[in-house]
């Protein structure tokens, strides 16, 4: 990578971890197609986003342990496991398509995941809960292994259970920290040392994405989640649907 687009890296992980921080998740959703803008691959995108990510997940599993119920989170952490391996293997197929294309499939994927988290999650729980409850579990592994936006299905499905703030902020905590040694792994065994670099750029940009997440905390206690929401998945919703219709006007 240039100099430019590691500061313009820099800046995306900047941003997206501090709207991460204002809205409790969402950092995949912003950092992923930023990136795909600036230039990276897919696979690049991923593995910047998954190692920067690390220690936001791991603090914020440790300041909500005593509301984390552990054993509720076992049997969806495998389940988004058994699907992280087909994400992975879609991943590496998308590395023949088109840089474009690959941007406007994940642009899609965003959109996806917007209408989904805005959607009433009550009507889908009262009607085949489990189809629903594997059905989020396994979307949500595969999108993690596929462009690392795996939070969507993840988060529809916790807001159906009405749970207390603290409960549901550490139970996605401790599932998106789980599936990141797997997810790692898998990416190597996929890319090998090509893949190195990416990471060692996530790593370095840790710090960014630590100071981004205090510093949407220190935002979100100004303003109401409510509106701060609305602002943010509109404007995210606008960068995803031009990367979904970018094509076209070409």
């Amino acid at each position: 990578m240039s100099s430019e687009q590691i500061v313009q890296v820099a800046l995306i992980l900047l941003a997206s971890s501090t709207i991460q921080g204002m809205v409790g998740f969402a950092s995949g959703m912003v950092a992923i197609p930023s990136l795909l803008i600036v230039g990276t691959s897919l696979s690049e995108a991923v593995a910047i986003s998954a190692v920067a990510a690390f220690a936001q997940n791991l603090l914020g599993m440790y300041s909500l342990r005593r509301e984390i119920v552990f054993r509720e989170a076992v049997r969806p952490i495998l389940i988004r496991f058994a699907a992280l391996p087909l994400g992975v293997v879609a991943l590496k197929l998308s590395g023949e398509l088109d840089h474009d294309r690959v941007r406007q499939i994940v642009g899609a994927v965003v959109v996806i995941g917007i209408l989904l988290m805005f959607r009433s999650p009550d009507v889908s729980r009262q009607r085949w809960p489990q189809l629903w409850y594997w059905g989020a579990f396994l979307s949500s592994g595969f999108l993690v292994g596929f462009c690392g936006i795996g939070g969507p299905p993840l988060v529809m499905w916790v807001i159906a259970q009405h749970w207390p703030p603290g409960r549901a902020r550490g139970f996605l905590f401790l599932v998106f920290f789980s599936s990141m040694f797997p997810q790692l792994a898998m990416l190597g065994i996929a890319y090998g040392e090509a893949i190195v670099p990416s990471m060692l750029l996530g790593v370095a940009g840790a710090p960014l994405v630590l100071a981004g997440t205090y510093l949407g905390l220190v935002v979100g206690r100004r303003f109401s989640q409510r509106w701060l929401r609305t602002v943010s998945f509109g404007i995210l919703l606008l960068m995803a649907l031009g990367e979904v219709v970018r094509p076209f006007l070409g």
